[in-house]
């Protein structure tokens, strides 16, 4: 499982990096991420990568929030996952929103973006906060 602050540290690393570069490296951490912590199914694993995650978003910039959740929503796609999934994309943008990171208008996108994929939500289940 990667910790928390060995993500912040890779991703300060990856940052520096020319922008093709640095997707391809942030590309690997999300994944790592993902597939170590999130498709665990110990519920202290999922919660320190979700807060990892969190940690690797503000560190590199809310702008990758889409990129992010496209990758996690090719990575964790059956049962238990599913609902995984959505709660991480809950608790991501909550901690952005939490921390005006985001303004309103591009919180409801970004949230309409990730939740309404085909026969997963459907819109009259998003409730925005």
């Amino acid at each position: 499982m990667v910790r928390g602050f060995v993500a912040v540290s890779v991703a300060k690393v990856i940052r520096k990096l020319p922008i093709h570069s640095f997707k391809a490296h942030l590309h690997k951490l999300v994944n790592l991420i993902v597939t170590e912590g999130l498709r665990s199914r110990d519920l202290t694993c999922r919660e320190k990568a979700r807060k990892a995650l969190v940690k690797v978003v503000e560190e590199v910039s809310p702008r990758f929030l889409g990129m992010i959740f496209q990758q996690m929503q090719d990575l964790l796609t059956r049962g238990y996952q599913l609902h995984v999934h959505l709660y991480t994309v809950h608790y991501i943008l909550q901690a952005m929103n939490y921390q005006k990171q985001l303004e309103n208008d591009a919180f409801v996108k970004i949230r309409e973006d990730a939740c309404l994929k085909p026969g997963m939500i459907t819109s009259e289940m998003i409730f925005l906060t």
